[in-house]
């Protein structure tokens, strides 16, 4: 054991120790990344078949995707976070249809399996892409005068999939919610950037109404937004129910430009 006097006994101690550090630290830096990219445990994307007519859905289930007869642009979309005026590419990926059965191997978060998504567009499309962050007009979602009328979802069912269920009379009943992840719904919603300032972590379950002002409707895999009237307050009002307000603002954006991208071939 080292004395207390700072002998040569103690001094070769601590030589010896500070080698030992300096030698981990050098074999930690040559040892190999072993940490496997996130990937999903078996993936299928393919062109949907010829003049297929049934409808386009893209779902995200418990530690999956599932897509059928969904266009490119809707799954750029979704694995980007992006509304669709924010890609600028080859006019064929609104009309390229795909199907898509990916799942992955362990239970995942919703960002995590969105990385597996760019990851499958990525190898089967070879796409590139360059991303321009640009400040516009657009919305700050930020929490409202008091505390936020949210409920913590149940921390036992954390990898449960996000969902929003409609209802009559304009409900939406969200279940499992990220607050960017309800930013992104509210900008699909009003056709507006919307950036989460809210400073919530976590998810949440929670219900609002709205039945008029702007909707996002799809057709054929194309956004469309609409006003549809009715009684109810609008989107803008329903949330501050909830404790939350849309602030307008410079927010920003990104844009995605994809610089390259490749056709899957047509299975024969």
């Amino acid at each position: 054991m080292c004395c207390a006097c700072g002998g040569a006994a103690c001094r070769l101690d601590t030589m010896k120790l500070l080698l030992t550090v300096c030698l981990l630290a050098v074999v930690a830096q040559t040892q190999p990344n072993t940490i496997a990219p996130l990937q999903f445990e078996a993936a299928v994307f393919k062109h949907s078949a010829p003049n297929d007519t049934r409808p386009d859905v893209l779902q995200r289930l418990p530690n999956r995707y599932s897509g059928v007869n969904t266009p490119l642009q809707a799954y750029i979309q979704i694995a980007y976070q992006v509304r669709f005026g924010q890609i600028a590419g080859p006019s064929w990926i609104m009309t390229e249809r795909y199907d898509l059965e990916a799942k992955a191997e362990r239970p995942s978060t919703p960002d995590e399996l969105r990385v597996m998504l760019q990851l499958v567009l990525e190898e089967r499309l070879n796409i590139k892409l360059r991303h321009d962050i640009v400040e516009q007009s657009g919305y700050s979602l930020v929490v409202d005068k008091g505390n936020p009328k949210l409920s913590k979802h149940d921390a036992a069912d954390s990898f449960q999939h996000s969902s929003v269920v409609l209802g009559p009379d304009g409900a939406h009943d969200f279940k499992n919610m990220t607050m960017p992840y309800f930013a992104f719904f509210l900008s699909r919603q009003i056709d507006q950037a919307v950036v989460d300032n809210t400073g919530l972590d976590g998810a949440y379950d929670f219900s609002m109404r709205w039945s008029s002002g702007p909707t996002l409707l799809r057709h054929a895999g194309f956004d469309e937004v609409v006003t549809v009237d009715g009684p109810g307050p609008t989107v803008f009002e329903a949330i501050r129910e909830v404790g939350l307000k849309l602030v307008a603002s410079k927010v920003p954006v990104d844009h995605l430009m994809i610089t390259h991208i490749e056709k899957i071939p047509v299975e024969k």
